[in-house]
Formats: structure tokens, sequence, C-alpha cells
């Protein structure tokens, strides 16, 4: 994307203050994925001395039934939360990216094949069929963000099915048929380049998705064990939600307004790199 490119972009996607919002929100907690645990004032795991204490000067968010920081806990569980976001989000999107090229480009019995299949992902009750992936291969941060891209990639594919099947018959591509380039090259150099936009957008969407599904697992005690993320905080929460509020507000304040960020980022984007509003 050269500068002139950058500046039209840029100019379309803040039209929208809601888009804007959303931007400044998911770059304020990705920066405090990247720095939470250089500013958290303890560990999450230090024991304290006062036990489910209200917030205050001494304890910002308060404190959990063994007197833990619940700021600390929240800082660290940034990184968590988020790198498992993202890093599931791009999984499910490359995933979708090459099942929905060679399905669209190719098309015939692969493709018919390759949508069979996804549809057949797309029928089984998505959670339902995380929770009995984890309890088969485990709940590490590596098999959460692999799980969670695996069963998110039909939205995609057929999303970029769709792009190609549109694009392939262009004048651009049969030009590139003509002077004899390979499929891969004009799979992977030429179409995809023009199917960028929506997929972009899909995968800004999937990490707030990828973020809900891991703190719906470690909310029902099913996240890694060995790491701290909003869900655990979410989790360790629950028997005082009704008494102590502040133990899973702000976790759960993080969440949401995280996946709001997202959601309200993906918008500005869909209307950004909108084709229709390029010449407006």
């Amino acid at each position: 994307m050269g500068m002139n490119e950058f500046r039209g972009f840029w100019r379309r996607y803040h039209r929208s203050r809601t888009a804007v919002m959303g931007l400044v929100l998911v770059a304020f907690f990705s920066v405090l994925a990247v720095i939470g645990p250089y500013v958290a004032p303890t560990s999450p795991y230090q024991l304290g001395t006062e036990p489910l204490a209200v917030p205050s000067s001494s304890h910002p968010m308060g404190t959990d039934q063994l007197g833990r920081e619940i700021y600390s806990q929240v800082l660290y569980g940034a990184r968590t939360s988020l790198g498992i976001g993202f890093l599931a989000a791009i999984t499910s999107t490359v995933i979708g990216v090459l099942v929905g090229a060679v399905s669209g480009y190719v098309g015939g019995r692969v493709d018919n094949v390759l949508m069979r299949v996804t549809e057949v992902f797309m029928m089984i009750p998505q959670f339902f069929l995380l929770l009995v992936l984890i309890t088969l291969f485990g709940s590490s941060m590596f098999n959460l963000i692999i799980v969670i891209g695996l069963l998110s990639w039909p939205g995609t594919a057929r999303l970029v099915r769709a792009e190609f099947l549109t694009l392939k018959e262009s004048e651009f591509v049969e030009a590139c048929r003509a002077i004899g380039a390979s499929r891969s090259h004009i799979i992977f150099s030429e179409i995809l380049p023009n199917a960028s936009p929506p997929i972009i957008v899909s995968g800004s969407l999937h990490v707030g998705s990828a973020i809900i599904m891991e703190a719906g697992l470690s909310f029902l005690g099913m996240g890694a064990p060995d790491i701290i993320s909003w869900g655990t905080v979410l989790n360790n929460a629950q028997r005082f939600i009704m008494s102590h509020w502040h133990v899973s507000f702000f976790p759960g304040l993080f969440i949401f307004l995280t996946c709001m960020g997202l959601n309200m980022m993906g918008d500005g984007l869909n209307d950004a790199l909108n084709p229709r509003l390029k010449s407006q």
C-alpha cells in the first residue's frame, strides 16, 4: 500500500467516530498486552493479607479470595487473552483462505468436496466440539490456539470462495492465463490481493470470537492451567459474583471493551476497504 492509498484509506476510515474509537480501544489493549507484565505492581500469583478487599488506592481493582491483586491479574491476563485471540484468528484465516481459494478457483468436484466438509464443520455446535477436543488433547495455550483456529475457519472459507468465484473470470486473470502464468501465481499473486479486504475484516472479527471462546473455556475451568488469562480470573470469581462485584467486574469489563473495540474496528475496515466507497 503506497502513501496515497494509505491516505485514502485513512480518510475513509476516520469518517466514522465509532471506528476510530474501536481502533483506539484495540491499540490500548494491545499495548497493555505488551507492557502489562512489566507495569503490574505485583505477581498475579502473590498471596496477600487482605482477601476480597474492595477497590481502593492501595488495591486499584481490589483483591480476590486469596488476597491477590486483581489489577495484576488483569494486566498479565491481557497478554494471554489477546495472544490467543490474534494467533487463533491468524490460524483460522490461513486455513479458510487456503480452502476457499482452492475451492473457488478449481471448482468442480474439488469445490463440492471442500464445501461439504465446510458445511459439516458449520453444522456441529462449535463450543461443544471445542470442549470435546480440549478434553481429548489437553488445554495448553498451544492447543487452545490450534483448536480454536481449526473450528473458526468455515466462515472465512465461504467468504473467500465467493470472492474467487467472482474474480477468477476477470480480465486480468484471463490475461495471466494467456501468458502462461501458473495456477499458484494466479491464486496467490493476482486474485488473493484483490480479495483481501473482506478477509481482513473477517480476521479482525475472529479475534474477538477467539477471545470469548477462550474466556468461556477458562470460566468453565478448562483453560490452560499454567497461565493466567481474563477467563481464568473470571473462573476464580465464580463463587463471589453476587457477594463481591469487583472480583468479576474488571476482567469482564476488559473482555467486553476489547471485543467491542474489535467489532467497531471491523465495521470501520469494512467501510474503508469497500471498493464502492474508494472513489468517494
